[in-house]
């Protein structure tokens, strides 16, 4: 697998992983809006470090 490739599939799967633990939390707490949006921040976040760790890991 090509590094642009396991950073897309990263990507992806952390912003999923996080909309869905964002939008679980928002659910129980009455805050689904709010809970998306913390979702997705931190799924774009995880998203960053693995691609930092696919970059070091790759030199």
């Amino acid at each position: 697998m090509r590094h642009e490739e396991a950073v897309g599939i990263f990507y992806a799967a952390f912003v999923i992983l996080g909309l869905t633990i964002g939008l679980g939390v928002g659910y129980f707490t009455s805050h689904l809006i709010v809970g998306g949006f913390l979702g997705f921040g931190i799924g774009i976040g995880l998203g960053l470090l693995s691609n930092a760790i696919l970059y070091i890991n790759r030199d």
